[in-house]
């Protein structure tokens, strides 16, 4: 490969990583879970191109499949989480087919997004749900992981791969604790996934070691699949609510 077409990847991929970053950090100030999850599908994009230059790089189709799940993920999860939101059980002669249109709904998950979010909750805390705040914390919390990564690695071939990863991690961790409801608790827990998927494809260079982090990175989806297609419904169900203070509820 030429040195001209080594430097247009090397721009690419930095590109995507920044990327990356900028829709973590939208993702943990916006307080609609909307647009928390359209902060998520455009950051699966840029990954997935992040998989493509990297297939193309080391002329390697494994990455292309990455790429192509991951597309696939950017199509189906705003309907995951509607099936999530959309917990009414099955009707009595209702046939399958029409109890999961109903399931999927995004139109009528939507509704109930909005009615859910902080701004509409009459005993939010302001300050928390101000989206300064939360972006200043993100923002600082990425600043820490560029400090980080220049004590841990500071020659590191691939740095800026390895602060981004850091900063997704410590940023979805973020967006889990400051979440008002389970959906953007899980929003926060899909972005460290991405972090992990950034450490994998930038940061290691060892094919063994590589692919043993790639198996470990899809039972991490699988865990969070589960999460989503399986508890958190029925975690709703239950509690009738997707806020978090009130699945106390569950305990008493």
């Amino acid at each position: 490969m030429s040195i001209t077409n080594i430097n247009l990847i090397n721009i690419g991929t930095d590109i995507v990583v920044v990327c990356a970053i900028a829709t973590a950090l939208y993702n943990a100030s916006t307080r609609r879970l909307q647009g928390k999850i359209n902060g998520y599908r455009l950051q699966i994009l840029a990954l997935a191109l992040l998989a493509v230059i990297k297939g193309i790089q080391q002329a390697d189709l494994w990455f292309l499949g990455v790429a192509f799940i991951l597309i696939i993920q950017f199509i189906i999860i705003e309907r995951l989480v509607a099936g999530v939101t959309n917990v009414e059980p099955r009707r009595p002669g209702q046939s399958f087919r029409s109890f999961l249109g109903e399931r999927l709904d995004i139109v009528k998950a939507r509704s109930v997004w909005l009615e859910t979010s902080p701004e509409n909750r009459a005993n939010a805390n302001i300050v928390r749900a101000n989206p300064l705040t939360p972006l200043t914390i993100s923002g600082a919390l990425v600043i820490g992981a560029y400090f980080v990564a220049s004590q841990v690695a500071p020659r590191a071939e691939n740095f800026n791969g390895l602060v981004a990863s850091l900063a997704l991690l410590l940023v979805g961790l973020f967006i889990m604790i400051n979440a008002y409801d389970t959906l953007a608790q899980m929003m926060g827990l899909l972005v460290m996934e991405n972090g992990l998927f950034l450490a994998a494809v930038i940061v290691i260079n060892d094919a063994n070691l590589l692919l043993a982090f790639l198996v470990s990175m899809f039972a991490w989806y699988l865990l969070t699949l589960i999460i989503l297609v399986l508890f958190l419904p029925r975690l709703r169900q239950s509690s009738r609510s997707i806020y978090i203070e009130d699945q106390k509820t569950l305990k008493e």
